[in-house]
């Protein structure tokens, strides 16, 4: 019975989605883009919907992303935006706690509840740095990316 119900609480953990609010600052602009959404991982996908400003959602799978908008509905390949499975491959990789798998991108330095990504030179043209907080039980709490542009993404856990 404990082990079912052990079975149970990990899978909603993992399946469950993820509420956030997302600042995008835009250096050129000197402007701030607040926005709501959630995000899930389903099968090996991440779909991530943004509910406000606009309802927008961002899948990612195995090899494209695709945006939907309205009755729009963009695709992009990796292979001719790679930049675009970069950033879905780290942020899955934050929110499931697998820094080795980032070990080609970024030096990764633990500090009490926060972990530091310094981007390495294969990915420093569009990311500086990462920064992760987490709480007292390992879960994220915070997200600032760090773009070589200046501009700024700031994501915190809603949950």
């Amino acid at each position: 019975m404990r082990y079912l119900l052990f079975i149970s609480i990990l899978y909603s953990a993992v399946f469950a989605d993820i509420h956030f609010k997302e600042t995008r600052y835009m250096a050129a602009l000197n402007l701030d883009r607040p926005m709501l959404g959630s995000l899930k991982f389903q099968d090996d996908n991440m779909i991530i919907t943004y509910t406000k400003p606009t309802l927008e959602t961002i899948s990612y799978y195995d090899d494209k992303l695709t945006i939907t908008n309205d009755d729009n509905t963009k695709e992009y390949s990796f292979e001719e935006y790679p930049q675009a499975q970069y950033m879905g491959l780290i942020l899955k990789a934050i929110l499931q706690n697998n820094y080795t798998s980032l070990d080609e991108f970024f030096e990764i330095k633990k500090e009490n509840k926060q972990v530091i990504l310094d981007a390495k030179a294969s990915l420093y043209s569009t990311i500086t740095y990462i920064t992760i907080d987490k709480d007292d039980k390992n879960n994220v709490t915070k997200i600032i990316i760090d773009m070589s542009n200046k501009d700024l993404i700031t994501i915190e856990i809603i949950n």
